[in-house]
């Protein structure tokens, strides 16, 4: 992901010189298959100081968590948080006896459990002692939980198969938990555990054996059926990451599993008849500036996507991806900004059907400039984040703040930039470069080296 890095030192100073040196680098032969679209922007005045292609729409990847952060950042705002309810049913007897159930109310909180944000990972003593002091010692019925916040289909329906079923393609729910995310031992070929795994998956195994490890998963939501495929090294041990695929049963099931190790009896014998239910705990997620920061600095791709479908509540009491999206797509369109070169259809950048311009994501930086919250949640060039070594070795390290985005055949990069005492704000999108990313490497540093 430095591919480009070099590519700035070409516009260290800024000027004209800039647009002659951008001509060289699109000219270079490793790019003569690609779509490039670049725009350097001062931001005081809003001049374009250089651009190729601008308004082109090109794939951005990642990029496209700057949309939704700052879509969220901007409606919901940076102090947002997220809410995950308790409430009971029936009634509590003189022994402290529920005659009644525990509902866990999914708010769409993304952090439930995440490693990210240990405040939030251990909530289950908080949860036990707001039990405790309702009154309950002892539950007649179950655990159960409560989705109905968001509709039925966790992944935006353009992403791709492959992708469904890792960590990184995990789904969407009002209620989830621990990322998302299952950890699969592989040993010698052989799944061997997975944790959590309450609800017991079944793996279809047919991998291979390899001169490297290239383990992926596929899946579809819901379902507790995982197939394992690609190679692994022989008599290697290897923990994977896969996608939790019902995070609310598992949750639910979690739950009362610590509830009961902790002395709260959940017996199962009482029969639910629609009572009301009484909210007798609020645990509220860490603020949206800080689930912000989590996602693009590390590139997120659960948080974005909870982040956006959480905006369909804006206009419809269920939340959709169709409706976040058009939240999102309305919010800048009021903003005067020009969306007819912008295809976005998830927001974390998974989907290679999204496609947006470099005029676009400079207009939503720009727009974006006094939101502190955000600008703070872009990791810092050559020191943080996914662009620690990006720009490192430049006169430009810390003085940029940066998000990227890549996968197969696409390298972009858009943030703000800090240079004598003027900023500027920058998009470079690369799609269908020719050779690998280290030969692409390779040609910039000889092209900044002897250009």
């Amino acid at each position: 992901m430095q591919h480009i890095y070099t590519f700035f030192l070409l516009f260290c100073t800024f000027t004209l010189s800039a647009q002659t040196a951008l001509q060289t680098f699109v000219s270079n032969d490793a790019l003569k298959h690609a779509t490039i679209g670049f725009e350097l922007r001062e931001l005081s005045t809003g001049k374009t100081i250089a651009e190729h292609n601008k308004q082109t729409a090109c794939t951005p990847a990642s990029l496209t968590k700057l949309i939704t952060t700052a879509t969220a950042l901007e409606i919901l705002g940076a102090d947002y948080t997220f809410a995950t309810q308790l409430a009971i049913d029936g009634s509590i007897d003189s022994a402290g006896v529920l005659q009644g159930n525990l509902y866990i109310i999914g708010g769409g909180d993304p952090t439930l459990g995440s490693r990210f944000f240990p405040q939030s990972s251990n909530f289950i003593p908080a949860w036990i002692e707001a039990v405790r002091k309702a009154g309950i010692r002892k539950i007649q019925g179950n655990v159960y939980a409560e989705i109905s916040l968001y509709d039925q289909n966790p992944v935006p329906v353009l992403w791709l198969r492959e992708d469904i079923g890792n960590y990184y393609g995990a789904g969407v729910f009002a209620l989830s938990w621990a990322d998302n995310t299952t950890a699969v031992t592989i040993a010698n070929g052989k799944v061997t555990k997975a944790e959590p795994d309450i609800a017991k998956y079944v793996f279809s195994n047919t991998l291979q054996a390899g001169t490297n490890d290239s383990i992926y998963f596929s899946g579809e939501p819901w379902s507790m059926q995982r197939t394992v495929y690609g190679t692994f090294r022989p008599n290697t041990t290897r923990v994977e990451k896969a996608d939790m695929s019902n995070p609310p049963a598992m949750l639910q099931m979690y739950v009362a599993e610590q509830f009961q190790a902790n002395g709260l009896l959940i017996t199962g014998k009482y029969i639910a008849e629609n009572n009301e239910k009484t909210i007798i705990y609020t645990h509220h997620s860490p603020p949206l500036k800080e689930i912000a920061k989590q996602t693009n600095f590390r590139s997120n791709n659960n948080y974005a996507e909870h982040i956006l479908k959480h905006l369909a509540l804006q206009t419809d009491s269920v939340a959709t991806f169709n409706a976040a999206l058009h939240v999102q797509r309305h919010f800048w369109a009021k903003k005067g900004i020009d969306m007819s070169g912008v295809w976005l259809y998830d927001g974390s950048g998974l989907s290679p059907k999204n496609s947006i311009t470099p005029a676009f994501v400079c207009d939503v930086l720009s727009q974006m400039k006094s939101n502190t919250a955000f600008r703070n949640s872009l990791p810092i060039a050559g020191e943080s984040g996914t662009v620690a070594k990006f720009l490192a070795t430049t006169p430009l390290k810390g003085k940029a703040r940066v998000k990227s985005g890549s996968f197969r055949g696409v390298q972009s990069y858009a943030g703000y930039i800090s240079h004598h005492e003027k900023e500027y704000v920058f998009c470079i999108m690369v799609n269908n470069f020719t050779g690998t990313r280290a030969n692409v490497v390779k040609l910039i540093e000889w092209l900044v080296i002897n250009g």
